[in-house]
């Protein structure tokens, strides 16, 4: 597979700023749980973007509406043997779900809050607790140190979390 515009000599380094769940609540128009149906990516101005399809499976905040569809537009992606890859941008499969932080967008497309934070992974563990892992970009607060993966954090606790944060 083909790295598209990159070689190890133009490869730079990238600043990502960390936020508190808090912080992305706050910036957020819509705040939702999620199924990726599908994926499709193509070529747009030279670049690489994904729209995903998402079932609503919860609206936390904002005009989604449950077992509605929406789009999610993501930079990066494979167009046949070209791929573009956006270092720690989330990597979304098909029939996985989320916690989604969405910004923006024009009718059914929507657009992340965060390039590295607002995506969290929802599953179930083998107790059978629901639990979102938020990645190294989402701080559970500002004491805790961005470079270690936070640990799973029970979905009830998460969306507690957001709906106490009012714009």
């Amino acid at each position: 597979m083909l790295l598209s515009g990159f070689s190890p000599a133009t490869l730079t380094a990238t600043t990502v700023v960390s936020v508190t769940t808090e912080e992305l609540a706050l910036r957020s128009d819509e705040v939702i749980i999620a199924t990726v149906r599908a994926s499709a990516s193509r070529w747009e101005h030279g670049l690489i973007i994904t729209d995903h399809e998402l079932v609503v499976d919860a609206a936390i905040r904002g005009r989604a509406l449950e077992h509605g569809t929406i789009f999610l537009r993501t930079p990066g992606g494979v167009v046949g043997r070209i791929a573009q890859v956006i270092p720690d941008a989330p990597v979304l499969e098909v029939g996985h779900s989320y916690l989604f932080f969405l910004a923006g967008g024009v009718g059914p497309v929507r657009f992340l809050t965060h390039l590295t934070a607002a995506v969290l992974p929802v599953s179930v563990t083998v107790h059978g607790e629901v639990v979102a892992q938020p990645s190294t970009s989402l701080l559970l607060d500002r004491s805790h140190n961005a470079t270690a993966t936070p640990p799973p954090t029970p979905l009830p606790a998460m969306l507690d979390r957001i709906r106490a944060v009012h714009p």
